[in-house]
């Protein structure tokens, strides 16, 4: 159990340094007050492109998925991206910038990923 917390508050930290000293970028509009929009994405880049986090919502959209650019990153550099609850993949810096493919299983979801060098 001991392990699990640590692990927990180690990425807590993470993102948490990001979020308040990193790169803030709204990859949406802002949705309509009644909170049935479309998607929403924040995306936060450190200063030094180590890394980054994703937020992604999906609101009464019928799309499962969208892909949405994060830009910020080195473009020649590797990657890991991790979904919150997901398996870590890899790619370049200039892939991301192209655009990273978000799942969510239904209207109202979210999910969250977690960029990091290699």
């Amino acid at each position: 159990m001991d392990v699990l917390l640590v692990g927990a508050e180690k990425d807590r930290e993470k993102l948490r340094a990001i979020i308040h000293h990193g790169d803030q970028y709204l990859l949406t509009k802002a949705p309509p007050p009644d909170g049935n929009g479309d998607w929403v994405a924040l995306w936060y880049a450190a200063k030094d492109r180590s890394r980054g986090v994703l937020f992604t919502f999906r609101l009464g959209s019928a799309e499962g998925s969208r892909i949405f650019p994060l830009p910020g990153l080195h473009p020649d550099r590797r990657y890991r991206y991790t979904p919150f609850a997901g398996t870590v993949s890899e790619t370049t810096g200039a892939a991301l910038a192209s655009g990273l493919s978000v799942a969510v299983d239904g209207p109202f979801q979210s999910e969250l990923h977690l960029v990091e060098a290699a």
